[in-house]
């Protein structure tokens, strides 16, 4: 368009160059221009006209300058040499994220595709400048990327999963079976006579609330559970229903008279207390209830280890001391 309007102006130009140049051409209901004027105006009217030329044709040589280049190889038009180009512009963008053989494959089909008009000899440089991009973006893993180069490509890290083992299960601690008591006195004590006789008290606890007389096996054989069995008796004959039995250690509690390898002859002091209901009633019409507080201070026993087992043998109750026998309502 800029050409058309310089050839326009460079044509009106030259017509008006053309009356002031003759000079005895009158205007047309004018005053006739001086010789001198004439010349004036024709010079500077060729200036102008140069002027004109050199913007045609600087217009004309970039219009030339920016037609795309001819196609090796011939081309069907315009359009052929565009989809070529998409094509070959899709093929490197792929190539910059995929590895060499991928590349290989992608420029193959490229060229059996209907649309792309390139020879092989035009696209294998291609290949050949984007192979040693991939091999050079694979080693860069740090530092910045530059502003339109290619992102640079991660290796993926292989994991490798740790070996975890399983905890195998703690085998149980086997329990020793005791062969012998311990020789020493204070030791024989702590860690044998005291544990049994909480054992034992506690069956007989059980025993006379529950009324179940076997509760007392197996930590009171022979002699001992026969006395055991008639306390229990004893104790819930003063009751029509025993509803609390407790005991503590009193006195000195624990002394050692005798000790060989398998038995050991020892006394004790415990304190009991039973509570029940008995067969009376209180003015509420409620059953009534008695307490009983007796201290047994000369309980002796015979403990007896057999088959790595402890049992009492024998017991001798001895006579207790009644701290306290009351009733009350509740």
């Amino acid at each position: 368009m800029l050409v058309v309007y310089g050839l326009i102006a460079l044509a009106l130009v030259s017509i008006l160059y053309l009356f002031v140049s003759i000079g005895g051409i009158l205007w047309p209901g004018g005053p006739q221009l001086q010789p001198e004027a004439a010349r004036n105006l024709s010079i500077a009217l060729v200036v102008v006209g140069l002027l004109l030329c050199g913007m045609i044709v600087g217009s004309v040589a970039q219009s030339i300058s920016v037609l795309p280049p001819p196609e090796i190889g011939g081309g069907e038009g315009p359009e052929d040499t565009t989809d070529a180009t998409r094509t070959a512009q899709a093929t490197g963008a792929a190539a910059s994220v995929v590895s060499t053989s991928d590349a290989t494959e992608i420029a193959r089909a490229t060229l059996s595709e209907p649309n792309a008009t390139r020879s092989a000899a035009s696209i294998e440089p291609t290949l050949i400048q984007v192979i040693p991009t991939l091999t050079t973006e694979a080693n860069a893993t740090d530092g910045p990327t530059l502003p339109g180069s290619p992102v640079p490509i991660q290796p993926i890290a292989t994991v490798t999963p740790e070996a975890t083992s399983t905890p195998e299960p703690a085998s149980p601690t086997p329990t020793s079976t005791p062969a012998a008591l311990p020789l020493d006195p204070r030791a024989l004590i702590d860690t044998v006579l005291r544990s049994v006789i909480e054992q034992a008290n506690d069956a007989e606890v059980a025993a006379i609330l529950s009324g179940d007389e076997s509760a007392v096996d197996p930590l009171w054989s022979g002699q001992a559970r026969d006395r055991v069995v008639e306390n229990v008796r004893r104790v819930r004959s003063r009751f029509v229903e025993v509803t609390e039995v407790s005991w503590t250690p009193s006195g000195e509690g624990i002394r050692l008279l005798s000790s060989a390898t398998t038995t050991a002859t020892y006394t004790t002091s415990e304190t009991w207390t039973f509570v029940g209901t008995i067969n009376q009633r209180c003015p509420n019409g409620s059953q009534m209830i008695r307490r009983y507080v007796e201290t047994y201070p000369s309980e002796q026993y015979l403990l007896q280890l057999q088959a790595g087992a402890y049992t009492v043998a024998e017991w001798q109750l001895g006579r207790p001391i009644i701290d306290e026998s009351r009733t009350f309502c509740r």
